[in-house]
C-alpha cells in the first residue's frame, strides 16, 4: 500500500506460470493402503501403537490389531486387546477369549475390560474363570465385565464367587458386577453380606 505522496514500492512479481498441457498428468498423493500390513511378532508398543490407534479410529479390526494381539510383547498384547473393544467389531470375540487366558495379568485385565465394552454377552462365560484369578485387579474387571454383559449364568458364578471370595476387595468387585443385574435373584444373592463387617 502506497502512502499518499510516496511512491510504490517495488516488489519483485512472480514469473507467469506455463499452462498445463492435456498431455501432462497431475501429480497426485499416493493413497494409503486400505489394509495395513501386519506389525512384526517383535515390534515394542512405540512401534505399534500408531497402527492401532488408527485402527480403532477407523473402526476397524485389521491386520495390525489381529496380529498385536499375538506379539510376544505383553505390553503389546494388552495394548491390542484394548483396541478390540473400543473399535466394536463382533469378530473380536475369539481374540479376546483367547486375550482371556493369556499368561500376563495386563493382559488379561485389558481384555477383561475389552471383553465389557464389547459387550459380546457369549464372552460372559470365558470371564467366570477370571473371577477366581490370582491377581486381584484382573477378578476385579472381570466381574466388571459379567456384570456390564448381564449373561444370566454371569449372576450365578458372581454370586458363587462373592461366597468364596478370600479377600473384602474381591467380595466387592462380585457384588459391585452382581448389583448391574439386578431383580430379585440378586438381591437374594446379595443379602447375606449386608451385615457383612467388611
Amino acid at each position: 500500500m502506497a502512502l499518499a505522496g510516496c511512491p510504490a514500492p517495488n516488489r519483485p512479481t512472480a514469473p507467469p506460470r506455463p499452462a498445463e498441457s492435456a498431455a501432462t498428468p497431475a501429480t497426485t498423493e499416493p493413497t494409503p493402503s486400505a489394509t495395513p500390513p501386519p506389525v512384526a511378532a517383535t515390534a515394542s508398543l512405540v512401534e505399534v501403537e500408531p497402527a492401532i490407534v488408527s485402527a480403532e479410529d477407523r473402526r476397524v479390526l485389521d491386520a495390525v490389531v489381529e496380529s498385536a494381539a499375538a506379539s510376544r510383547d505383553a505390553a503389546v498384547r494388552a495394548r491390542a486387546a484394548l483396541a478390540c473393544g473400543r473399535i466394536g467389531d463382533e469378530r473380536a470375540v475369539p481374540r479376546l477369549r483367547a486375550l482371556l487366558a493369556d499368561p500376563e495379568p495386563r493382559v488379561r485385565d485389558s481384555a477383561a475390560f475389552s471383553a465389557g465394552i464389547l459387550g459380546e454377552a457369549p464372552l460372559s462365560p470365558a470371564l467366570e474363570p477370571l473371577l477366581a484369578d490370582p491377581d486381584e485387579s484382573v477378578a476385579a474387571r472381570a466381574a466388571w465385565a459379567i456384570g456390564m454383559l448381564g449373561e444370566k449364568g454371569g449372576a450365578e458364578a458372581l454370586a458363587a464367587a462373592a461366597r468364596s471370595a478370600g479377600s473384602p476387595s474381591r467380595r466387592a468387585a462380585c457384588l459391585r458386577g452382581l448389583w448391574r443385574f439386578g431383580g430379585a435373584a440378586a438381591r437374594e444373592a446379595a443379602a447375606p453380606f449386608a451385615a457383612d463387617a467388611d
